[in-house]
């Protein structure tokens, strides 16, 4: 779990833990961004990023939304995945946020 400066507890979680595949695309210069750039140079970060935990590990219980961030994974890793959509529908059956970014070209990460 990771703390923001705004007081949010952020669990990152991926369908097989740890670093999450990138999009080869997205790791192209013509894709790069000022903000990319800056996160790809922040220490916590990238830490937070190379230690997400199993997507199964979250519940419903104990948390207040679930949100799904980037292009290629909603699209296309986790459209076909049991336990993914599994926490969608859980979320969306119990009337907490649901959301999803693709292709979003800033956030707030802090």
């Amino acid at each position: 779990m990771h703390s923001t400066a705004k007081g949010a507890d952020i669990v990152l979680a991926s369908p097989l833990c740890g670093q999450p595949p990138l999009f080869l695309k997205s790791a192209l210069e013509d894709f790069q961004t000022e903000l990319t750039h800056r996160l790809n140079q922040a220490p916590v970060v990238q830490h937070a990023l190379a230690n997400t935990v199993k997507q199964e590990a979250v519940k419903l219980e104990g948390s207040d939304a679930v949100f799904y961030l980037c292009g290629h994974a909603p699209l296309w890793d986790l459209t076909n995945s049991e336990e993914s959509i599994k926490l969608i529908k859980a979320f969306t059956a119990a009337n907490k946020p649901t959301g999803f970014v693709c292709h979003a070209q800033q956030c707030d990460v802090t």
